[in-house]
């Protein structure tokens, strides 16, 4: 997926490490890093409410899936008081984090001028730790968001979305239960 390059989403997280929570077990490591911050863009600025949380799930295999999990209050670029909840998600292997890392995230607002845009599912994730803390930043795949919000909703129909919606979740099954444990024949 190519991605312009301003993006439409700005993410910078605080995280207090003495608030992480860890759990090692037989099959994997589990962390749990609540977190906080803000949120800047050229349609949304706002914060993070304090109740975000990153929770990394590395398997015996050295996968590590991390899904990202918070809710955004704020104003739409019009003043409009909104909120918008982000689920981020990324996978690294041989417990390696790439500088910077790719993400896939799913929006979900409660304002109506973001929705045709936000809810399309066609984005990606970029982060990057520095001296500020983490920062997402979030692209989109398509040329000109506010012209073409209308114009999406005109193309995708119920059907298509859910038809859309079952394909990505045989291949989330696929990637998170199955490719894990995969062992290719010798």
């Amino acid at each position: 997926m190519r991605h312009k390059s301003t993006p439409i989403l700005n993410i910078l997280a605080e995280t207090d490490s003495s608030e992480t929570v860890t759990l090692t077990g037989e099959i994997g490591t589990v962390k749990m890093i609540p977190f906080k911050g803000t949120a800047t863009g050229p349609l949304f600025s706002g914060i993070i409410e304090p109740c975000g949380v990153d929770t990394q799930i590395t398997n015996q295999n050295e996968v590590r899936h991390m899904s990202a999990r918070y809710m955004l209050t704020g104003q739409d670029k019009a003043g409009n008081h909104c909120h918008i909840y982000i689920e981020n998600n990324g996978w690294f292997t041989d417990g390696a984090q790439p500088k910077p890392f790719r993400t896939v995230p799913t929006f979900i607002t409660d304002f109506p001028i973001l929705a045709p845009m936000l809810h399309r599912n066609q984005f990606v994730g970029e982060g990057l730790r520095d001296e500020n803390g983490l920062c997402i930043r979030f692209y989109g795949s398509v040329k000109n968001y506010a012209q073409n919000s209308l114009q999406a909703l005109a193309e995708w129909n119920q059907p298509a979305i859910e038809a859309s919606s079952r394909e990505a979740s045989k291949c989330f099954i696929f990637m998170y239960f199955l490719l894990p444990h995969w062992v290719p024949a010798t």
